[in-house]
């Protein structure tokens, strides 16, 4: 009898690429760095680009660690001078008013959604030392814990005010029904409706294209105290932040007239 072992044979993919490689019964991202990251110190107001290529083949890692850190202390040099910041745009920034700082982008866990910016803590820099750089560690590409799509739906708010349709089909029944419900649920407790999930508040296109598509029909009350949510004291209808219906081309407006 012989005591010697055959070593095991590495298995070989079936398929590979420089991002993944296919097993039997595995996938296995491939190339990818996973240790920490951080960046240089950031002075706040001056853009950073990075002149270094990106390299080849390489992807982000499940769960990289990105540590950011901001040198705030020309802002807080400002306060102690002035009083006040005057950022690259001209805007003056009072030392009143300067609560926090946090990180937005479009890249999760990052987001756009500024209102809420103050409901998720993980994303504010601090300064632990008093030195003036602000600090913050991110968890980026952390892979799904749970399932992200439901396997089933049960009806659950009382839609019977809303038109109804009845096809034959059950899964075109369950659409619709479940589409009555989430335009129910949209509904905020002040009467006007919230723009998603993520983001609270009324924002002019969003609910202007709601509005033409569906809610005009389903709840006009609601339809008009958002569109009104988005008209001044002055009259003037309320132009949302950021570029995408932004000047020259006012489109936030234009939509608002419309579902007007």
């Amino acid at each position: 009898m012989s005591n010697s072992t055959t070593p095991p044979v590495a298995a070989r993919p079936t398929w590979q690429s420089p991002a993944y490689s296919l097993y039997p019964d595995s996938v296995v991202q491939g190339g990818a760095g996973g240790g920490a990251l951080e960046t240089p110190v950031l002075v706040f107001g001056q853009r950073y680009v990075d002149p270094r290529p990106a390299p080849a083949d390489v992807y982000l890692a499940p769960n990289t660690r990105l540590k950011i850190r901001l040198d705030m202390r020309p802002v807080l040099e400002a306060f102690k001078k002035q009083g006040y910041y005057t950022t690259a745009k001209g805007d003056k920034l009072y030392k009143q008013d300067f609560k926090h700082v946090f990180m937005a982008g479009n890249t999760a866990p990052l987001s756009w959604d500024f209102d809420n910016l103050v409901n998720k803590p993980e994303l504010e820099l601090h300064d632990p030392n008093g030195d003036g750089i602000y600090e913050v560690t991110l968890t980026l590409n952390p892979p799904a814990a749970a399932k992200t799509t439901a396997s089933s739906w049960q009806q659950s708010i009382n839609t019977a005010d809303f038109p109804q349709y009845s096809s034959g089909h059950p899964l075109e029944d369950a659409l619709y029904n479940l589409a009555l419900e989430e335009a129910r649920r949209a509904v905020e407790p002040d009467s006007t409706f919230r723009t998603g999930k993520e983001w609270a508040g009324v924002w002019t296109r969003d609910i202007s294209y709601s509005i033409m598509l569906a809610q005009a029909a389903l709840q006009p009350k609601v339809a008009m105290n958002s569109l009104l949510r988005k008209v001044s004291a002055e009259g003037r209808i309320i132009q949302d932040t950021g570029t995408g219906g932004a000047y020259p081309c006012s489109t936030d407006r234009m939509i608002w007239a419309v579902a007007a």
